[in-house]
């Protein structure tokens, strides 16, 4: 299946959410966001090498990179694009993952009571599921199941799939 820039960008912002929490509640960062940190910058990567989504390199692919492997270990890379491209490429990757990383600091800065409240109910009951945080982030507290009934009861039907 496909997915937007737009949808991507969001993705890397949201990843980049968990290390922006810990600068802004504790003015510390920490080992905690090592796979979002990772699986952010494997989009943003994707993204200008194989997709084609960057405005400084444009609609290219950089994907032709050759492993060779000797008793499992990587002997030598072979790379079919110059040090500058890499360079840039690099460069590229950097700028799309610093912007998430300041998107999401500004979105949880703005929206600071909603991380604080959030947190505190997940210290409070230690998880949340999808319906709770909603709760949360429209009513600014957990609805009650007769609650929930009489918002999805107020909710227009929509017409199942043909």
């Amino acid at each position: 299946y496909t997915e937007g820039r737009k949808q991507l960008l969001g993705m890397i912002v949201g990843a980049m959410g968990g290390r922006a929490a810990e600068k802004i509640c504790f003015e510390e960062i920490t080992t905690g966001a090592a796979s979002d940190i990772k699986q952010a910058t494997h989009i943003a990567r994707m993204m200008v090498t194989e997709w084609g989504m960057s405005d400084e390199l444009g609609p290219q692919s950089f994907g032709n990179r050759e492993e060779h492997l000797f008793l499992g270990r990587e002997v030598s890379r072979s790379n079919d694009i110059s040090e500058e491209t890499a360079r840039k490429i690099d460069a590229e990757v950097k700028r799309i993952i610093d912007e998430s990383y300041a998107k999401a600091i500004d979105l949880l800065t703005t929206n600071r009571d909603k991380l604080d409240l959030l947190t505190n109910i997940l210290i409070e009951r230690e998880s949340l599921d999808g319906r709770d945080v909603d709760d949360l982030l429209k009513h600014g507290r957990l609805l009650t199941a007769a609650e929930r009934n009489a918002e999805d009861a107020a909710k227009p039907a929509v017409p199942a799939p043909a």
